[in-house]
């Protein structure tokens, strides 16, 4: 899970709450889900094998007053 965390972009890591690191995770999720990526529901986890964490991400600071 470690890996995980240090492969996240820093604006989440630097999320001010838990509920704002959540909702962020969430969003992201959601996106990806939107635009049809297939490995979606596994996007932060290892369980399914390497984690996509380079794969495409909204742009979070033009939402931020949303969390």
């Amino acid at each position: 899970m470690v890996d995980i965390y240090n492969n996240l972009p820093q604006w989440v890591v630097d999320a001010q709450s838990v509920t704002h690191f959540q909702k962020m995770l969430t969003a992201e999720a959601r996106e990806r889900c939107r635009q049809g990526n297939a490995s979606w529901a596994s996007s932060f986890s290892k369980r399914g094998g390497s984690p996509d964490l380079n794969g495409p991400s909204i742009d979070m600071f033009s939402q931020a007053d949303d969390f």
